[in-house]
């Protein structure tokens, strides 16, 4: 008689539940658990010192976090190694760049962590084993090698991949590119594109391996709506990191513009840091102290979601020049908020004409406060429109029960 098979998920993400990054899986594993008899957690960049900041509350889930490393001190320490080892000279002659080397030792030196730990679990034969890299970059990497390792042993496993933003579009990251593409698309299993967009650039780009990729869209937990009744105050709310990409600067040049040719009360809050975030708050008193701010920072997820439960939200903006399809945007209409955002990745996939407006990626600040302004002269019963529509959009699209559901039936047609 044969034992009952166990069904393993191995996750290789970047931080979480570390940190305050990659807030979509705390949607997603609420729905794994179910899957799976043991999830085991593999956050690639946490600091020595770093402690879990979410809890996750389900037995069958254990977290392992692999140190990362300080690239900036060790990038050419770990160049001299991958040179001179005997492990990576075979290496040295077929490795495009510097880039591809270092990130070889990188993933190489995860690799050994990940296997020393599933060293310790004694798979039995008709086992099946999911390795599941929430990134198309160094997680990937990381999984195709676990995968050559698990078949070596004869244990049952499928190797797959979601693919976001940075991890797709190559052309963002430079002369660096994105490493180790086709070794990558040639031994992974699947590849789901979180949005269309995505998935059309990289079938496009590798129509070879078309085949291997499918759209497998993100999705947020239905936690009621807003309120509706408008305030003395129209209320405008941005949710990003303050960087060069995501062009908050361009919310505070519109609101100074506004300011000037309108006596519309307004409240502008924005949710998130970065590096530019200091220059932010010298622009705003700058240019916007007769307009009511808030810069809140970077807080955790559950609170931005207190945030849109108890605070009437007029207006969701986002002006990135580049996104894959924007969590911020799918909880703000969620929330039957409308959405104005710049028409880049899957943004259009999410901002409809009859719940928002999509800017060209290289709006003109004019346009903009023409937008604003439009938003702020509405009527009740148009915005009330716009608001319903909004969270229609949501449920057809963009709801996790619906599409992590069905995100687990296509893992387990896999294996």
């Amino acid at each position: 008689m044969k034992e009952s098979k166990m069904r393993y998920l191995i996750i290789v993400d970047r931080k979480y539940p570390f940190g305050k990054g990659e807030a979509y899986l705390e949607n997603e594993i609420e729905f794994l658990v179910d899957a799976f008899d043991r999830i085991m957690i593999f956050p690639t960049d946490i600091s020595k010192k770093e402690v879990a900041t979410r809890n996750i509350p389900y037995d069958c889930v254990s977290l392992h976090p692999l140190n990362k490393y300080n690239y900036s001190s060790n990038k050419y320490y770990y160049l001299y190694r991958t040179v001179f080892t005997n492990f990576t000279k075979k290496k040295l002659y077929s490795a495009k760049g510097f880039e591809e080397l270092y990130t070889d030792q990188v993933v190489e030196t995860y690799y050994k962590k990940v296997e020393s730990v599933l060293d310790s679990i004694t798979f039995k034969e008709n086992d099946q084993v999911f390795l599941y890299s929430y990134w198309l970059y160094t997680p990937s990497l990381i999984i195709i090698n676990l995968k050559k390792y698990l078949r070596a042993r004869n244990i049952n496993c499928v190797a797959f991949s979601r693919a976001h933003r940075f991890d797709i579009y190559e052309e963002e990251r430079g002369k660096k590119g994105l490493p180790h593409r086709k070794k990558i698309l040639t031994n992974i299993d699947k590849v789901f594109s979180i949005s269309d967009d995505g998935y059309q650039y990289l079938t496009k780009k590798y129509p070879k391996f078309s085949s291997k990729m499918e759209v497998s869209k993100l999705g947020t937990i239905d936690r009621g709506i807003s309120k509706k009744k408008k305030g003395e105050l129209f209320h405008l709310v941005s949710v990003s990191r303050v960087t060069d990409v995501k062009r908050v600067d361009r919310i505070v040049d519109a609101l100074s513009n506004l300011s000037k040719e309108s006596k519309a009360k307004i409240r502008w809050t924005h949710i998130g840091d970065g590096n530019k975030f200091d220059n932010l708050t010298q622009l705003c008193k700058n240019n916007i102290s007769d307009i009511e701010y808030n810069l809140m920072g970077e807080i955790p997820n559950v609170e931005v979601i207190d945030f849109f439960k108890n605070n009437r939200v007029d207006l969701f903006i986002n002006v990135s020049s580049s996104e894959g399809i924007p969590v911020s945007i799918m909880e703000a209409i969620s929330f039957g908020i409308p959405v104005v955002a710049t028409d880049v990745g899957g943004s259009g996939e999410i901002v409809k004409q009859n719940c928002g407006v999509l800017l060209n990626k290289e709006f003109n600040t004019v346009h903009l406060v023409e937008v604003l302004t439009n938003y702020i002269n509405m009527d009740q019963i148009e915005m009330n429109n716009k608001r319903n529509a909004a969270r229609q959009v949501w449920i057809k699209n963009f709801s996790a029960e619906a599409n992590y559901i069905e995100f687990v039936k296509k893992v387990n047609r896999l294996l």
